[in-house]
């Protein structure tokens, strides 16, 4: 009886053969040295193909790792570019020169009593002057180039609320 060890792993990396053929014709079983020797010249030719195998993959393996990074990287720069540049719209903007802002609770203290009770006074007949005095005291800040500020001052000078130059005091609306 005879056994035949047949097995082919040739592999060839940058033009060498780095893998074996290996045939081994066995007429005697009991020829355990033979049958080792057969078996370990194929497991070292599988082996060298496995590990030429994995060194090429671990090669491109890492190049496209190395490529899907630098596109993480330019996705997280352009998120946080985009972020920076919203948070940087949400910033006060400067004060252009000539514009005055004042808070409401500073616009109060600049009335004088005379003021302040007209203003209540005519808030309670007219609806707009109520408007325009809960409007005043809802907002953040008034600002002399807001056209709703421009408009309020302009109407109080009308009913007689304000002076022309005391709106400018205040509120710092120049009115013509």
């Amino acid at each position: 009886m005879a056994y035949i060890v047949h097995a082919t792993d040739v592999v060839e990396k940058d033009g060498k053969i780095i893998g074996g053929i290996v045939d081994a014709v066995l007429k005697n079983p009991s020829d355990s040295a033979a049958l080792k020797a057969a078996i370990n010249a194929w497991n070292m030719a599988s082996n060298n193909a496995r590990e030429s195998a994995i060194a090429d993959n671990d090669a491109a393996t890492k190049a496209s790792y190395e490529q899907q990074k630098e596109q993480w990287i330019a996705e997280a720069v352009r998120e946080k570019d985009a972020r920076i540049a919203e948070l940087e719209s949400r910033l006060p903007q400067p004060i252009p020169e000539g514009v005055t802002v004042r808070t409401p609770l500073e616009i109060l203290g600049l009335l004088t009593e005379a003021e302040y009770a007209a203003i209540r006074a005519a808030s309670g007949q007219s609806p707009a002057v109520a408007r325009w005095y809960d409007m005043l005291r809802a907002a953040s800040e008034v600002r002399s180039d807001d056209v709703r500020t421009q408009y309020g001052c302009a109407a109080m000078v009308l009913i007689g609320l304000f002076t022309a130059e005391r709106v400018l005091e205040i509120f710092g609306v120049a009115l013509e």
